[in-house]
């Protein structure tokens, strides 16, 4: 390994980047140097991202942190981590933009081997600064478990030990869930859109897949509800879905009202849960005293409750308090100005 400064054009763009697998599985076997870039802007990278990226190297006249390439065998020096960057120089250079877009600074491994790729990946976007769309790095991680390239124990160790398997175990179970039962419902790959993976990473708690079973569901019929606009967000509607399965009269309604959402389900079960006389006297609480009322009975949380709360994450008043964090967040940010 040594740090290098090579030509930018003497550099090839990375065809067998994970990330940008779902992008190039359109352009078949043949994939030039173009379609990657293509790609890239087509991988999450682009939009404010990218132009933020941008910004920052015409700003700096250069890179912080070297790109990562592989010297091969035939002589070329592939990209391992950093094709944006890469891309962005070999832009800059034919635009003519001012500064020095010739070279670019890398580190530079001879002959690498498929597990130190793999692993390079993995340290650099699993855990690094650079974060994938969450269905690319799913793909990638249940790629490298089912065909045996790392052991489970190695892809472990190069996203942060122990403390992750839970997390990578969830990542893959959700991207096996949503080709199995997703893929099959979408008339076409045009129409398979990687952003639902969310829902269906969401979905990975035993909680709310015992929820579909009581009410005779499967996970066949959640994926439909994801298509069909009734799971209405990723985050709490599919949180929120137990409730409404369990809750007789809003299960009801959900299931049998093709327009009805998550959301609208939940404002059945709101009503019922809270008594009618009780409802009316918190009606006619002015909302300066029902915050203060409220931020006092925050401050004084019992400890005992917020360590029940931490041994139990599916708690019913997690969700409470997430629902109000996030309500309160969305307010905020209409009524402050921007800074």
């Amino acid at each position: 390994m040594n740090v290098a400064m090579l030509n930018v054009n003497s550099i090839r763009l990375d065809k067998d980047n994970p990330r940008l697998a779902t992008s190039l599985e359109h352009f078949g076997e043949a994939i030039t140097s173009e379609e990657v870039a293509f790609a890239l802007d087509d991988s999450g990278d682009s939009g404010n991202t990218a132009q933020t990226l941008r910004e920052a190297i015409k700003a700096h006249g250069g890179l912080i942190t070297p790109i990562i390439v592989n010297h091969t065998t035939e002589n070329e020096y592939v990209v391992i981590e950093g094709n944006t960057r890469v891309k962005i120089f070999k832009e800059l250079l034919e635009n003519g933009t001012a500064g020095d877009w010739g070279a670019i600074p890398a580190i530079v491994h001879e002959n690498m081997s498929e597990q130190m790729i793999h692993e390079t990946r993995l340290q650099a976007h699993l855990v690094g600064p650079r974060d994938w769309q969450p269905y690319a790095k799913a793909k990638y991680l249940y790629e490298l478990s089912t065909n045996d390239c790392m052991t489970d124990a190695q892809i472990e160790d190069c996203c942060g030990g122990i403390a992750n398997r839970n997390v990578i175990r969830k990542l893959i179970d959700a991207y096996t869930d949503m080709e199995k039962y997703y893929r099959p419902l979408v008339a076409s790959d045009d129409r398979f859109d990687t952003r639902k993976f969310s829902y269906f990473n969401e979905l990975q708690n035993r909680t709310r897949i015992n929820a579909l079973q009581a009410v005779g569901k499967n996970k066949s019929d959640f994926a439909q509800w994801v298509i069909d606009g009734k799971v209405d967000t990723a985050q709490q509607g599919v949180r929120d879905l137990p409730k409404v399965l369990q809750m007789p009269k809003a299960a009801e309604a959900f299931l049998s009202d093709p327009n009805m959402t998550v959301a609208g389900a939940m404002k059945i079960v709101s009503a019922a849960e809270i008594a009618p006389a009780s409802a009316e006297a918190l009606s006619s609480i002015s909302l300066h005293n029902l915050m203060v009322v409220l931020t006092e009975k925050l401050a004084n949380f019992p400890y005992s409750e917020v360590k029940r709360l931490k041994s139990n994450p599916d708690a019913r008043e997690i969700d409470d308090f997430k629902n109000l964090n996030d309500f309160l967040d969305d307010l905020l940010s209409d009524i402050l100005p921007e800074e």
